[in-house]
């Protein structure tokens, strides 16, 4: 959100920060345009009219968008299993609650994982505990990866609990943030690149109040920034 705001003052416009649920429909007449993090297609039609730019969209949405490159992590995460000799890994997804609300890229990024890895187990974060670790320990699992940052967090606490070490006997990787959350041993993480993300919204945005539209640039995926530490 900073770095949001920063760039908005170098174009000598400044932010409002709102929080949803949003009134149907939106005041377009009290702003130039929106930068709407996380929306869903709901949030689309009410910003109909308003110059909109979706920050790391919570569904599929046809709109300008800006989000990390999840492919990009996948096929990393598949690069780093296979020079450390690692080919059965289990997968950590996101929580029930969360789980319909799915988006292509994330599914893209589980395919690319399924075609060069084998997947022996996909869990929700809640159903991760320290039996199953041992359990996944003792069928020859080599890594976790995880869907974010908190599913990672997760497993290194379930992990500690099992009494097993995390790098050694099992190891963890974060496929989206929390890579610089002080747990011990630190997590290996693809951070998020929000400051860019931030930035890339704000232009996309000013080019989209003065009317300036180029197809090659109504979606930016932008690459995470891998941080290798103690878990992997």
């Amino acid at each position: 959100m900073q770095a949001i705001d920063r760039q908005l003052q170098r174009y000598g416009c400044q932010m409002d920060v709102s929080f949803g649920p949003f009134s149907s429909p939106f005041p377009a007449r009290e702003y130039g345009g929106c930068i709407l993090f996380a929306g869903t297609r709901k949030d689309a039609r009410i910003m109909a009219g308003v110059p909109t730019v979706w920050l790391n969209p919570a569904e599929d949405v046809d709109a300008y968008s800006v989000y990390p490159d999840d492919q990009y992590a996948a096929s990393t995460a598949v690069a780093l299993c296979t020079l450390a000799a690692i080919d059965k890994i289990a997968y950590v997804d996101i929580s029930t609650t969360h789980r319909s609300g799915r988006i292509r890229r994330e599914t893209l990024r589980e395919e690319s994982l399924r075609q060069h890895l084998e997947i022996v187990s996909i869990v929700r974060m809640e159903e991760v505990d320290a039996s199953l670790l041992r359990h996944w320990c003792e069928i020859g699992v080599q890594a976790v990866l995880c869907y974010h940052g908190i599913a990672g967090i997760r497993v290194l606490s379930a992990c500690q609990e099992a009494g097993l070490t995390a790098g050694k006997n099992i190891r963890i990787l974060s496929l989206a943030g929390a890579g610089n959350v002080p747990v011990t041993p630190a997590l290996s993480a693809f951070l998020i690149p929000y400051e860019e993300l931030g930035i890339h919204a704000v232009d996309m945005l000013m080019d989209r109040i003065r009317g300036i539209h180029e197809p090659i640039s109504a979606h930016r995926a932008l690459p995470p920034v891998l941080q290798l530490r103690e878990t992997f």
